[in-house]
């Protein structure tokens, strides 16, 4: 039977059930000393939207220089046994095809990493695997050292380091000014004691009062550096969060719900603040109490003694529950990540399951999804209630020691009344600090679960054509100018694409030739690849075999941004805002004026719809997901698309669904303007095209 790993298993958990085997196989190997990052294992293993093979799993550990096979576990009892034998950790199948590994076992319980929820605890009877893949090293294999998934994350904190150090030169400085009051104070009731004079409290008053003055200045400084901190990080990791978004892989956007990735939006808003106010800030009057601790020394000994020992003893408190609750709050991250998903889709189908009469079902759906995250709240909260349980104690415990032993120590002369008191208000001022540790602790926990989500994003396969947000002029590029751009000779030769090296192709060895100003029609059923070919075609797919040639050279040697000024590709899930009619046409380019909006409109049928409205272009259109029909949104996708000029247009929409006469002005202005047409139509209008295509299962005709 495996014993527990000797390596530290990485926070490595599925975004989506797709990569469960990928996240399965990355835990084999980190209990074989390999640290690996999702994106490198999803590569390995041909993971896709519809998720991967045992076949293909087997594959990828093989690549990594692990060996083994497939066992089937019909029998339960035979299950059971071979378990309990297994000597190195084992992948596992369940009956959902959900993807695991066995850890441990300790007679008829098991230590299951689930890829979803992380290790558990498990009975054997209640193990439902199908098939079973144990894994031993070969010479093939070799370890890796695991990197921090937060290494990145620091390079974003980097222009703020004058900032940072600032703060802790800030931090460091007002010890002083507490030291000051502290000892002022001690001597003055030292002084006043021996002597019985308050005449010697006047200059320790005035040395108190600029001592408070000046604590109160370097708050009010520290307090305005975060601040600023917090503004800049979040103009910065805006752009940031916005860009590797958009530069992301077709096949990392298909993987991640939309929900989820709208989540990832709205990081830089509260992220920064998590990090600057909930960690920084509290770890920064953290600093100040050790130091304060430290200095104290040389008032008296042992009683710094006792202020040290209650600070050790609540700092290891605080460490050991963070560590036990860092897996569990990573994993209700992102389970709250799922969650938005989740209601993301609740929202936008609101009808179709009151339609269906499904609300019910999805109900104990949305409900089941809070009952895992109350699971793992009710874990961490009962670790966060000994933690607070041992600090509350460890401070009440000091405080009395240190009166009782202060009490002592004046009683045989070892310690004046003046320093007891001076060590009182210390331990005053320390116990703030002390008392932020569990905020500190709660702050890296929570900063910990963005981090993971975020370094998701950045790990993310980037789509290395597009240069869209890409500020830099590169000469080496290739530029066409803007008069070859107006006309594009587009040529495929036996093109390709598959999702991964284990699948079969979803277009091969297409080759065809498209003129500019041809209209052609675009047939075939469902899963022929009508939808990957133009995605190809306008950029978006990247193709995996064959050429894709325009005017003579690969696609890939043009700039994107021209590219996409010239290639204007609709879908059929359109994108409309909340904003007014003019703005939802043009997107707010700025290369898109009035009247390109007003004479898009007129094209694909609007115009009359929109003067409906007493403000006309100007009118806000809220919710429009919900608010506008099937036809009205293609309508605005296809009259954004024309406001762009652009020489070539791939609708991928049933234009069927538009009125006869709006479908035929939008053919013939594209034939006026030698606009390059290739659409999707069930109406049956060939004769309306140049010529038709016809696509078949991995074929054309």
């Amino acid at each position: 039977m495996p014993e527990k790993p000797p390596y530290k298993l990485p926070q490595l958990l599925q975004n989506v059930e797709a990569e469960s085997g990928a996240v399965a196989l990355g835990i084999a190997l980190a209990c074989h000393g390999k640290t690996c990052t999702l994106r490198e294992l999803s590569s390995a293993s041909g993971v896709t939207r519809d998720g991967i093979t045992p076949e293909k799993l087997l594959k990828a550990a093989e690549s990594f220089g692990l060996a083994g096979q497939w066992e089937n576990l019909n029998n339960d009892e035979t299950a059971d046994k071979r378990i309990q034998n297994l000597r190195e950790p084992a992948i596992s199948i369940d009956s959902r095809n959900c993807y695991g590994v066995i850890l441990a076992s300790h007679q008829d319980c098991a230590e299951i990493y689930n890829t979803a929820n992380g290790r558990q605890q498990q009975e054997l009877k209640e193990f439902r695997g199908t098939l079973l893949l144990p894994l031993t090293t070969t010479a093939g294999f070799s370890r890796s050292q695991r990197t921090p998934f937060w290494q990145s994350t620091f390079k974003s904190v980097i222009p703020l380091r004058r900032s940072v150090l600032a703060l802790f030169l800030l931090s460091t400085g007002s010890v002083i000014p507490t030291l000051m009051i502290a000892a002022c104070s001690s001597q003055f009731i030292d002084q006043f004691l021996q002597q019985n004079r308050l005449s010697f409290g006047i200059p320790i008053v005035w040395l108190s009062l600029i001592a408070l003055s000046l604590s109160v200045c370097m708050a009010l400084l520290s307090n305005l550096l975060l601040r600023r901190m917090v503004f800049v990080l979040e103009r910065r990791m805006a752009d940031e969060v916005f860009e590797t978004l958009f530069t992301r892989s077709y096949d990392f956007l298909t993987l991640r719900k939309s929900g989820d990735l709208a989540s990832r939006l709205m990081y830089p808003y509260y992220m920064p603040y998590t990090g600057i106010f909930s960690f920084l800030s509290p770890i920064l009057g953290l600093w100040t109490a050790l130091l304060i601790v430290v200095f104290s020394a040389f008032i008296s000994f042992p009683l710094f003694l006792l202020l040290l020992l209650g600070f050790v003893v609540i700092l290891r408190a605080s460490y050991v529950v963070t560590s036990k609750t860092s897996d569990n709050l990573t994993i209700r991250q992102k389970a709250n990540n799922s969650r938005y998903a989740t209601a993301f889709q609740l929202i936008n189908n609101l009808y179709s399951f009151k339609g269906s009469g499904t609300e019910f079902s999805m109900l104990q759906k949305w409900q089941s999804f809070f009952a895992e995250g109350v699971y793992e709240n009710q874990i961490i909260g009962e670790q966060k209630v000994k933690r607070n349980v041992t600090i509350n104690g460890t401070i009440f415990a000091t405080q009395v020691l240190l009166l009782g032993v202060g009490g002592l120590l004046i009683i045989q002369g070892s310690v004046s009344l003046g320093s007891l008191l001076a060590f009182v208000f210390i331990q005053g001022q320390i116990s703030d600090s002390l008392q932020s540790i569990p905020a500190i602790s709660n702050g890296w926990q929570s900063l910990q679960g963005l981090l993971l989500l975020y370094d998701d994003l950045c790990q993310g396969e980037q789509d290395s054509w597009h240069r869209a947000l890409d500020r830099a002029d590169d000469d080496n590029t290739s530029k066409e100018s803007s008069d070859d751009m107006n006309s594009l000779d587009i040529r495929m030769n036996d093109l390709g694409c598959r999702f991964s090296q284990f699948d079969d192709p979803v277009l091969k060895d297409f080759s065809d030739h498209i003129s500019q100003g041809e209209q052609i029609l675009l047939c075939g059923e469902s899963g022929s690849g009508k939808t990957v070919l133009l995605r190809i075609i306008s950029g978006l797919l990247e193709h995996t075999e064959g050429e894709l040639l325009v005017n003579g050279k690969p696609i890939t040697s043009i700039d994107s941004r021209q590219w996409h000024s010239k290639v204007s590709y609709v879908d059929e899930n359109p994108s409309l805002f909340s904003g007014n009619l003019l703005e939802n046409i043009t997107a707010w380019r700025m290369d898109c004026h009035r009247s390109d909006a007003t004479r898009a409109a007129d094209i694909v049928g609007l115009t009359d719809w929109i003067e409906r409205f007493e403000a006309g272009f100007e009118h806000h259109l809220e919710n429009a997901e919900q608010i506008l029909c099937s036809s009205q949104k293609i309508q605005f996708s296809i009259a954004r698309a024309l406001c762009g000029h652009p020489r070539v247009l791939l609708l991928d929409v049933d234009t069927s669904k538009l009125r006869k006469q709006d479908e035929q002005r939008i053919h013939a202005y594209c034939r006026e303007e030698g606009i390059t047409l290739v659409s999707l139509s069930e109406r049956g209008m060939a004769k309306g095209y140049d010529r038709v295509m016809t696509l078949e299962r991995r074929a054309l005709t």
